[in-house]
């Protein structure tokens, strides 16, 4: 990233309240059709065609811990679903890494990864219906510009998750936008992180994000556009405060 505009960056950042990068103190968009919150967490149902492409894993506390979803197949269902959902064409929950399976045709997997498997390759019907639990302060899925994406842990340096994916995030500026929210985030600057809104960060820090302001509801995906003209935008106002 250029001197000018990471001198730029830092001076908006330091002064966020008053540069008018973002507004909202906490994402309260609306869940989707058949999700509902439980305590902190989301639940969910999906309909899947067999293959599902979706790798479970034991909890992390090993057997018995619960069954949690390592990661998604390409050519399964889960992943196409993933896909229909980013690009706009079904709306409505996908299954991510991080997600937790609760139940298999309305058949509780008793937190055990065999009961899981066992009901899954037992039911009659190519098409099976699993509940999930998502953490609301848990992973996010995170899509740059070009449709590249990935699942992110909460409070990841957006900057690291684009580097991973092999997306250039200097090119041709690190500002980029989600205009669900409004947001803007500068993916130079390392506070710039996956679950959180920015402007919130930058204006109540670490305090703040105890009490929930800042969330980011990751029952949608964050979904980042360029913005080289909020970057033109805020350097004429922080210039004209100088």
């Amino acid at each position: 990233v250029g001197g000018r505009e990471a001198v730029v960056s830092q001076g908006i950042a330091q002064n966020a309240g008053e540069a008018g990068v973002g507004s909202r103190a906490k994402d309260e968009r609306p869940l989707p059709k058949g999700a509902q919150r439980v305590g902190k967490d989301v639940w969910f149902e999906i309909a899947l065609t067999k293959p599902l492409g979706i790798k479970l894993d034991h909890g992390p506390q090993g057997p018995g811990s619960g069954v949690g979803v390592g990661g998604l197949v390409e050519g399964g269902s889960a992943a196409a679903r993933l896909e229909e959902v980013l690009e706009g064409s079904e709306p409505g929950m996908w299954v991510q890494e991080g997600d937790v399976l609760l139940s298999v045709n309305g058949q509780p997997v008793k937190r055990d990864l065999d009961t899981a498997v066992e009901l899954i390759m037992s039911a009659e019907s190519d098409v099976v219906t699993l509940k999930f639990s998502r953490a609301t302060r848990g992973n996010v899925k995170v899509v740059f510009p070009g449709g590249l994406h990935v699942t992110a842990p909460r409070q990841a340096p957006l900057k690291l998750m684009a580097e991973k994916i092999g997306y250039n995030w200097q090119d041709p500026t690190s500002w980029h936008k989600d205009e669900a929210t409004g947001e803007v985030y500068v993916l130079s600057n390392d506070e710039c992180v996956a679950g959180i809104l920015p402007s919130v960060y930058a204006r109540y820090g670490e305090d703040g994000m105890r009490n929930g302001l800042g969330d980011f509801a990751n029952w949608m995906p964050l979904v980042l556009k360029q913005a080289p003209e909020e970057y033109q935008k805020s350097v004429e106002e922080w210039e004209a405060k100088r």
